[in-house]
């Protein structure tokens, strides 16, 4: 993962969603493989890329909910985008 934490809002999303538990899982929802991209673009909007390990499709309102609620607590952090994919790698 290449986010730079330099910028503020960049700093406070990771720092909202560092302790947050995936439900399904019972594991970090992120790390360094999940959080695929964090960018802003140059209109100054974020975009979040998150690659999950499982297909998401039924679970992806929940998680971007639990995403989003997190925000709340960094409001420095401002509306971010968020887009899911899936990424599965064979034993």
């Amino acid at each position: 993962m290449s986010t730079p934490t330099s910028s503020p809002r960049i700093a406070a999303i990771v720092q909202a969603w560092s302790g947050l538990t995936d439900p399904y899982t019972g594991l970090k929802l992120l790390n360094a493989k999940t959080l695929a991209a964090l960018q802003t673009d140059a209109k100054g909007q974020v975009t979040a890329c998150i690659a999950l390990p499982y297909p998401h499709r039924s679970r992806e309102a929940g998680l971007r909910q639990l995403l989003l609620q997190a925000l709340q607590s960094a409001p420095e952090a401002g509306p971010v985008h968020i887009q899911f994919s899936t990424h599965i790698v064979p034993h």
